[in-house]
């Protein structure tokens, strides 16, 4: 799956308040999502001593899913076809291939985002992209550390979520739903 298609595919699973006239639901989730992330790493260190098994590999895979499907709702909320502005990044930080330096990196281009989105300022809006191509460069060092590619992490995202809406279960929480 490319990025056109899982814009597309993405938005067909989007159910959420003031869908199709607000960012703020989608960077929310965004924020949330990238804490979700860092606390699964988090747990890697505390309980397994930096080893990743294959359990929360699939997890981490699954924040990856999650963080990819809140930014491609910012970009279809501000009507931007997320493919046209891809640029591919190589970041200082995919040489080091740091964790801590990764998931630094993500947080900061989270923040940009979130910054250029809240001034509801539509030339500011456009400008999102320099953070957003530098945040996927990181979602695809991420992927590499386990095993993955973002192709893969897409396709799983948004077959667990066509699953979710055909059982009624797109609202809720928890992973496993």
């Amino acid at each position: 799956m490319n990025f056109k298609e899982y814009q597309i595919e993405s938005r067909k699973t989007a159910t959420y308040p003031n869908l199709n006239g607000s960012i703020e639901y989608p960077l929310m989730g965004l924020m949330g999502e990238f804490g979700e992330l860092s606390e699964k790493f988090k747990k890697i260190m505390r309980d397994n001593n930096g080893v990743m098994s294959q359990e929360r590999i699939d997890g981490i895979k699954g924040e990856l899913g999650d963080l990819m499907w809140y930014l491609f709702q910012i970009y279809s909320e501000a009507k931007i076809d997320f493919e046209k502005e891809y640029i591919e990044k190589q970041l200082f930080v995919e040489q080091k291939s740091s964790l801590l330096n990764l998931l630094v990196a993500m947080n900061c281009a989270i923040s940009d985002i979130a910054m250029f989105c809240v001034s509801k300022n539509q030339v500011l809006l456009s400008i999102i992209t320099d953070p957003s191509n530098s945040l996927i460069s990181c979602i695809k060092c991420l992927c590499r550390m386990c095993n993955t590619t973002i192709e893969e992490v897409m396709d799983k995202n948004i077959e667990k979520l066509k699953s979710r809406l055909e059982r009624n279960v797109i609202k809720g929480e928890g992973d496993n739903r």
